[in-house]
């Protein structure tokens, strides 16, 4: 994650969770020429008993992020935020609008080694998910 992300601890639906979130795109967004968001589930291998990092995985999936985010960033994609809750990793990115999904699936595949990965991509010109669930959520 980058080291502009603030991150916190709270109690979600699914139980304890951790989030992260660049706080200062908030003063920039939503931009413009980046109308799309790209949602990246990861599903952890060996969480620990309270879904979050187990110290023993948490080097492989922090790797594992760090290559999604390359591949989206070399496509002009902004990495905004992640989610760790119940054995899972959501990281969340906004993009151009030429995002194609032949081109997603194809990043995913090579960076996945291993993990099971899903993904889902659609229109957010407003930034909606990034101000009413990253931002207030992680507040």
């Amino acid at each position: 994650m980058p080291p502009r992300f603030d991150s916190s601890s709270l109690q979600l639906k699914k139980g304890p969770g951790e989030i992260s979130v660049d706080r200062e795109l908030a003063s920039r967004a939503p931009l413009a020429s980046h109308p799309t968001r790209v949602m990246v589930r990861i599903s952890m291998k060996a969480p620990a008993p309270d879904g979050l990092w187990s110290p023993g995985e948490r080097p492989a999936l922090e790797e594992l992020e760090a290559r999604v985010a390359q591949s989206f960033e070399e496509d002009g994609c902004l990495e905004v935020g992640r989610v760790v809750t119940a054995g899972i990793v959501d990281l969340y990115f906004y993009g151009p609008a030429l995002l194609t999904d032949e081109r997603t699936a194809a990043a995913l595949r090579s960076s996945a080694r291993g993990y099971e990965i899903e993904w889902g991509a659609g229109p957010d010109p407003e930034w909606r998910e990034y101000f009413e669930k990253l931002l207030r959520t992680g507040s």
